[in-house]
């Protein structure tokens, strides 16, 4: 019984000590002319980067690992504007955010302006079950990339305030109802 109770015991504190390994965040903001993006990865990231890439693992240098890194993000994190096009990759850099070992923050910026779509598949190669997790600063509105669905439609200020003025006629509608 003894022994029952400490592998429970144990479960418990290992399970409230790690991080989903499976779980990316991403903060998108826009500026005049380009698009921040930090993006904060789980341990399991060098997994998506050995998978995408097998030959960095024989390779000690930065300037192997950095290429592998640009090329692994321009072909998963995609940033659309209106008509469609592509947003340029300019840059990554990695922050010392003080807090916990077992994940990386970057800060990536995209040039381009009219932020409408972003594909983001990200450590898509590494888990079937891989959430990314995108919070939009200007609008604070909260999304998630699968692998079933990997696109995210930019909420716009037009948007949101239709979608505020649909539920305002619908409350309106059920109001009226109810007095009448």
């Amino acid at each position: 019984m003894r022994k029952i109770g400490l592998i429970i015991c144990c479960f418990f504190i290992m399970k409230g000590f790690s991080q989903e390994p499976n779980r990316a965040y991403f903060k998108i903001i826009e500026k005049e002319s380009v698009v921040e993006v930090i993006a904060e990865f789980p341990w399991s990231f060098r997994n998506a980067l050995l998978l995408y890439s097998p030959a960095l693992e024989k390779q000690n240098d930065s300037i192997a690992l950095d290429t592998v890194f640009r090329a692994y993000l321009i072909k998963n994190l995609v940033l659309f504007d209106a008509d469609g096009t592509p947003f340029e990759f300019e840059s990554y850099e990695y922050l010392k955010v003080g807090g916990y070992s077992y994940q990386n923050t970057y800060k990536i910026i995209f040039k381009g302006e009219n932020l409408r779509k972003i594909k983001n598949t990200i450590m898509f190669n590494l888990y079937l079950s891989q959430t990314n997790c995108h919070l939009f600063k200007e609008s604070e509105s909260f999304f998630k990339t699968t692998l079933k669905s990997n696109l995210i439609v930019v909420p716009t200020l037009s948007n949101i305030v239709l979608w505020i003025l649909l539920a305002f006629i619908v409350w309106m509608f059920f109001f009226i109802k109810r007095v009448f």
